[in-house]
């Protein structure tokens, strides 16, 4: 009985026995996460109206791969960059001058800031309204991806002077896109690169090598999305019914349209206007995802 004893004892202190002690353990500790750590629901299918927002800073709708921010800026938006985002600004109200990278910029209604990560950008109002942003970011922001830029000197963002050395990170990021601004005013009547002869066209703003990408898409008769990705849309121009299954949405210009994924989205331009909006998409679209 001893003997049988110390074989089975032996057999117990054996490493495999602790290594699969620690696996059921391991296990046990992450089915009590999956269960009790609270969890964002997923993104509804939903138009939001911009007007109105209470607060200065608000995040708006967060997918895979991206985020949509409102950002209301009464005086001056510090110098900043972001280590690990790409964000693309889209001005609705205001009038701001500033810096992005080493150029002095000027900022109105209807302009696109295209701002490539680790890139520097400073801004300061100079209309009595406050300047209004609506931002994409892409991928994800970490809680310190924002970081303060260094300026050298005391002079306001949009003087050539203060475009310090120190004004954005030591190193330039390749692969990137170039940062610019764009006035899509002038797009108006610019062809875009993918059409479907008279029913819908569209064209990428920005795009970067891995990450999500913002489209400037006009809508005649009506457009398809794929399943794939989430999708946000901001009506520029026009009036819009959207079809997801069984569930309609209509959306005017200065709306905000969010689109989760998982099944096709037709939007059809309704009233006599042209459908205009810009399509911001945290997974990319490509081309074959319009049709």
């Amino acid at each position: 009985m001893r003997d049988r004893l110390g074989i089975w004892f032996n057999s117990f202190m054996d490493t495999r026995w602790w290594v699969w002690i620690a696996l059921a353990l391991f296990g046990g500790l992450l089915a009590y996460l999956w269960v009790t750590i609270p969890k964002a629901p997923p993104l509804a299918a939903m138009v939001l109206s911009l007007e109105g927002i209470p607060q200065e800073r608000a995040t708006l709708a967060r997918a895979p791969g991206g985020q949509l921010e409102y950002r209301r800026v009464p005086g001056r938006l510090l110098s900043h960059y972001h280590q690990d985002s790409h964000t693309v600004s889209y001005v609705l109200a205001g009038r701001a001058t500033g810096f992005l990278h080493r150029s002095s910029i000027e900022l109105e209604p209807g302009y696109l800031l295209v701002v490539p990560r680790q890139t520097a950008l400073g801004l300061r109002t100079i209309s009595q309204e406050p300047l209004e942003l609506l931002t994409f970011y892409t991928p994800l922001p970490s809680a310190h991806d924002e970081v303060q830029a260094v300026i050298a000197d005391l002079l306001p963002p949009g003087d050539p002077n203060s475009l310090a050395p120190e004004a954005t990170p030591p190193h330039e990021v390749q692969g990137e896109e170039a940062p610019r601004l764009l006035v899509l005013s002038a797009w108006s009547e610019r062809a875009l690169r993918y059409t479907n002869e008279a029913s819908w066209e569209w064209g990428y703003l920005s795009r970067t090598r891995r990450d999500g990408s913002v489209a400037l898409v006009r809508v005649s008769e009506r457009a398809t999305l794929s399943e794939r990705g989430v999708h946000f849309l901001y009506l520029m121009r026009g009036s819009a019914k959207i079809t997801i299954e069984e569930k309609t949405l209509e959306a005017q210009a200065g709306q905000l349209v969010l689109l989760p994924g998982g099944a096709r989205r037709t939007i059809e331009s309704v009233g006599t206007d042209r459908l205009e909006f810009l399509l911001f998409s945290p997974l990319g679209l490509r081309e074959r995802d319009l049709f």
